[in-house]
């Protein structure tokens, strides 16, 4: 199985193309994807994406923690990052080489109920989640998001996912 997406840009949006064939078949699609929007094919890394698969908790966001009544978490699955963000969602189309992360615009829902604490908390991951580039799964199991080599949000296993 190959998973690709191809962009022209965050503004304009996207074309993802899952679970394409053979070579010839994925050579085809990609040139006439290519040849129509005018963009840059990013191919995903199966078994990278296998290590981030899973839903996480997040513990921690730009080296604080965050409120304890506040759920926060990533769940990746078939090309795409979705979750909590305290008091909202979030859901983004994922693409990964190597340990390198490439998203696509970020699509978020708000609650209007939300607590100055809360909201905080959501603003700062979804802030944070925008500029993460790369990912490390440790050998305890924990999830770092980085930017620009700094870790900015870890997580780890959710339980019972």
């Amino acid at each position: 199985m190959f998973y690709v997406s191809i962009f022209s840009n965050a503004r304009t949006g996207f074309i993802a193309l899952k679970k394409c064939g053979g070579p010839t078949l994925r050579t085809t699609v990609l040139a006439a994807a290519i040849a129509v929007t005018g963009a840059e094919a990013i191919a995903t890394d199966e078994e990278a994406m296998s290590d981030l698969s899973g839903t996480w908790a997040v513990t921690e966001i730009a080296y604080a923690e965050i409120p304890e009544e506040a759920v926060v978490t990533i769940d990746v699955a078939d090309g795409v990052m979705k979750g909590r963000a305290a008091c909202g969602t979030y859901r983004a189309v994922l693409n990964i080489k190597g340990d390198h992360l490439h998203k696509g615009e970020i699509e978020r829902s708000d609650n209007d109920d939300c607590e100055i604490e809360m909201e905080e908390a959501k603003s700062n991951f979804l802030r944070i989640l925008e500029v993460v580039d790369r990912f490390e799964v440790g050998a305890d199991g924990g999830l770092t998001l980085l930017a620009q080599e700094r870790p900015m949000i870890r997580a780890t296993p959710r339980e019972g996912d």
